[in-house]
C-alpha cells in the first residue's frame, strides 16, 4: 500500500497535464501512486496519460470515464486508490518541489490533523492571448489553498465524508471543506506554498452554472446548519 495516492482530474487538459504529472513524480522519496482519471476528454488527454505512464519510474494508473465533473473524476480516483493519504492535483495546476514531504511532517506533530492545507500562489499562463491578460489581475502574495490541490487528507476523514458531492460541478470544495469542519476534524494551515494555480482562458470567467453551484452550496451548509440547532 503506498503512502500518498495522488488524483489527477482531467478534462480536455492535455496541453497541461505533462507539466502537473512531471510536478509530482519530482516529490522525491515518497511512496506514491499516481490516479490520472480521464473525464471524457475529446483531446486525447487520456491516451497521452498512458504515454507517460509507460516511462514513469512511479506507478502511474489511467481510467477513461463518461464526463461527470471534477467531484466526480476525483472520487473514481480515490475509490481505486488505497494510499493512507490523498492528495489531489488539478491537470492544468502545478505542485511545489518538496510539498508533501513538508506536509507530512504536519501529521507527525502533536495533535496531528486530518487534513493539511497549504498555500497557493496563481500565475498566470503563457498561452493567454494579450487582450485577455491584459484584464486578468493576479494576486501579488501566496493565499491559503482551500483547494482540492492544496490540501492532503487521511483516507478516514476523506472517506467519513463520503467524498466530493458529485452534485455540484463548481464549489465542490467549498462544500467539502464546510462539511469536513461541522464534522469536528481537524485541520492544519502551513505557511508553504504547496500548489500553483494556472489562470487561462478556461478557468478566468466564472460561467452562470458555476455561479449557481456556489449558491447551492452555500444553502446546503446553512440548512445543515439549521437542523443540527434543532
Amino acid at each position: 500500500m503506498s503512502l500518498v495516492s495522488v488524483v489527477v482530474p482531467v478534462w480536455n487538459g492535455r496541453c497541461y497535464l505533462s507539466e502537473a504529472i512531471e510536478s509530482i513524480l519530482a516529490q522525491d522519496g515518497i511512496d506514491l501512486d499516481i490516479w490520472i482519471v480521464d473525464d471524457g476528454s475529446t483531446d486525447g488527454s487520456a491516451d497521452l496519460a498512458e504515454q507517460i505512464a509507460t516511462r514513469a519510474a512511479l506507478p502511474i494508473h489511467v481510467i477513461r470515464q463518461m464526463n461527470g465533473g471534477a467531484a466526480a473524476a476525483r472520487n473514481t480516483g480515490a475509490r481505486h486508490s488505497q494510499g493512507r493519504f490523498l492528495a489531489f492535483l488539478d491537470a492544468d495546476d502545478v505542485w511545489t518541489p518538496g510539498r508533501l514531504d513538508i506536509m507530512l511532517a504536519a501529521f507527525s506533530e502533536p495533535d496531528s490533523p486530518d487534513a493539511v492545507f497549504g498555500h497557493v500562489e496563481q500565475f498566470l499562463s503563457p498561452d493567454v492571448a494579450d487582450l485577455m491578460a491584459n484584464s486578468v489581475r493576479i494576486p501579488a502574495e501566496p493565499m491559503p489553498g482551500y483547494h482540492a490541490g492544496g490540501m492532503l487528507v487521511t483516507r478516514a476523514a476523506f472517506e467519513l465524508l463520503a467524498g466530493f458531492n458529485e452534485a455540484f460541478r463548481q464549489g465542490e470544495m467549498l462544500d467539502w471543506v464546510a462539511r469536513f469542519r461541522e464534522a469536528g476534524q481537524r485541520e492544519r494551515l502551513i505557511p508553504e506554498v504547496v500548489f500553483r494555480r494556472r489562470i487561462h482562458n478556461t478557468n478566468m470567467m466564472l460561467s452562470p452554472s458555476a455561479a449557481m453551484d456556489y449558491t447551492q452550496v452555500l444553502r446546503a451548509a446553512l440548512e445543515r446548519r439549521r437542523k443540527a440547532a434543532r
